[in-house]
């Protein structure tokens, strides 16, 4: 069994109006939930397998509780502040940021499957320069999506191998 599975679209453009532009990306990771949650939940270990972080701090709190806040950096983009808005357990979260005419809101949500579970990515710009940053970062945004899924589909298949019918770690 693949680690994921990606789409035919990938990342798609969801929505675009003048103040507000979404992309989602939707994938199947052969890890059990609780996985998912642990690696997401520490964000401070993201520059291991994501490529799309360089680095990761709390700023208040040290948990991924709502009102907590975290500076990442990112390649191409400026450090920004994330500060969580919403956050269920084992289920996933969302953080937003403050730009110059942009907020950006990204979301990561977890539904358990059969065999794993598929998981919601999500970026959403709102404000008067929604428009216009999607214009400059609509296809990093896409990207950044995409290599988020694989880059933690990747770690959690070193971490959690799937596992056979009989309980055995497949090769």
């Amino acid at each position: 069994m693949d680690a994921i599975r990606l789409p035919a679209a990938a990342a798609v453009l969801v929505s675009r109006a003048p103040r507000c532009v979404s992309y989602e990306l939707h994938g199947h990771l052969a890890a059990p939930p609780a996985a998912v949650w642990a690696a997401l939940r520490d964000v401070e270990r993201w520059p291991r397998w994501t490529p799309t972080v360089t680095r990761a701090a709390w700023v208040h709190q040290a948990t991924l509780v709502t009102g907590a806040r975290v500076r990442l950096h990112q390649p191409g983009l400026l450090p920004a502040t994330w500060t969580v808005e919403q956050a269920e357990p084992f289920r996933g979260f969302s953080w937003s940021c403050q730009g110059l005419g942009v907020s950006v809101q990204a979301g990561h949500w977890i539904e358990p499957a059969a065999d794993g579970c598929q998981l919601c990515l999500t970026i959403t710009l709102r404000g008067p320069c929604a428009a216009a940053a999607a214009l400059l970062f609509g296809r990093l945004n896409q990207r950044y999506l995409q290599r988020e899924l694989a880059g933690l589909a990747e770690y959690l298949g070193r971490c959690h191998p799937p596992v056979s019918m009989n309980g055995d770690a497949t090769p």
